[in-house]
């Protein structure tokens, strides 16, 4: 996300870093539509989410419990993440913007949000 000083210009490294975030995502983009399968050491690596669902019609993102982020304060927490780009529930996993997460369980709409075992999601 772009961030901008006091003055109201841009911060000219958070640009840098947005601009490399960005370009990391369009590579990711460009390898998927050329159907290049997302590597196991990707998704190993990826956090996974444990009783996801949509969160937000308008720009689709997920609502879970995070297992693993590397932005998080504990080895599990809630989070939303960015919007989703592209999407593969068969595969197990979603791109966002900023990241590969891998698929838990998905909520089952009854408050419950699932057994947050490392196996879930760990084999796709």
């Amino acid at each position: 996300m772009l961030s901008y000083r006091s003055t109201g210009f841009l911060d000219p490294s958070a640009a840098q870093a947005e601009l490399s975030r960005l370009q990391v995502l369009a590579t990711d983009i460009e390898r998927l539509l050329n159907g290049e399968p997302v590597s196991r050491q990707t998704l190993a690596a990826a956090p996974l989410l444990v009783g996801w669902a949509v969160a937000r019609p308008d720009a689709v993102a997920l609502a879970a419990m995070a297992i693993d982020h590397p932005d998080a304060a504990s080895s599990m927490e809630s989070r939303l993440t960015s919007a989703v780009v592209i999407e593969n529930q068969e595969g197990g996993w979603v791109r966002t913007v900023g990241r590969f997460y891998r698929l838990g369980k998905k909520f089952d709409g009854d408050g419950v949000w699932g057994d947050p075992s490392p196996d879930i999601g760990g084999s796709r």
